[in-house]
């Protein structure tokens, strides 16, 4: 019989403190729960960008998150780990997010910063910049202003900076287990 913890946060819950309850938690779950193999959606729905979220995580904390779900699969289930994809309307950030989980998973370096002549070659190939495609998109709300003051300039970094949010609860009554 599988397990889910829901782990309920408040809306705009940014890095700092959706990773602060994920290591809290999610390891004293998984002691809890033994599982035998963890299966993970790896969404990019939390991601500051996507317009159907309330979360605001950047592209760091899908980094940090991938490598603490290895790191757990291997404490906590033999190293046995199900990754599937799913999730995630920002297409740009949907990109990003599975790539990085591709290269954490593979164990090979990631670039701070895509290679100027990899976007040329894209953006003429596609005959038309992402960045322009999302600068000409109309604002959608707080989501949106906070996002386009973080979006990614031409030099285009892996990872953005963050706007101060409230803080998420690690307070235990507020976790809800399911079986």
């Amino acid at each position: 019989v599988g397990r889910k913890l829901n782990l309920p946060l408040e809306p705009f819950t940014e890095d700092e403190s959706y990773l602060e309850v994920f290591e809290a938690l999610v390891p004293w779950a998984l002691g809890a729960f033994r599982p035998d193999v963890l299966v993970v959606q790896a969404g990019a729905d939390a991601h500051f960008l996507d317009p159907l979220a309330d979360l605001l995580l950047t592209t760091r904390a899908y980094e940090r998150l991938f490598r603490l779900v290895l790191e757990y699969a291997e404490a906590y289930a033999g190293g046995r780990i199900l990754l599937t994809l799913g999730g995630g309307y920002s297409l740009d950030a949907t990109v990003r997010v599975w790539a990085l989980l591709y290269l954490v998973f593979h164990g090979l370096p990631l670039p701070e910063r895509l290679s100027e002549g990899w976007l040329r070659e894209w953006e003429a190939s596609l005959a038309t910049s992402a960045f322009k495609v999302a600068r000409q998109q109309r604002p959608l709300g707080l989501r949106w202003s906070q996002a386009h003051r973080l979006a990614l300039t031409p030099s285009s970094t892996w990872a953005t900076g963050s706007t101060p949010c409230p803080r998420a609860s690690t307070n235990p009554s507020r976790v809800q287990s399911k079986q």
